[in-house]
């Protein structure tokens, strides 16, 4: 049993394989870029409604 198999105190959480599975779209560059348009693109329409809204 080495040091990873060890029972931790955490609840039974494994925080390596959430950091793996949150970091899991930044595998490749195109992937991070792929993820970095999509949030570009939802900040775009989110500051398009709400200029909208300020305009009616």
């Amino acid at each position: 049993m080495g040091p990873a198999d060890e029972p931790t105190d955490d609840g039974g959480r494994d925080w390596n394989a959430l950091l793996e599975r949150v970091l899991a779209p930044f595998r490749t560059e195109a992937a991070a870029f792929r993820v970095l348009m999509v949030v570009v693109a939802i900040f775009g329409v989110l500051i398009a409604v709400v200029l909208l809204a300020r305009a009616l």
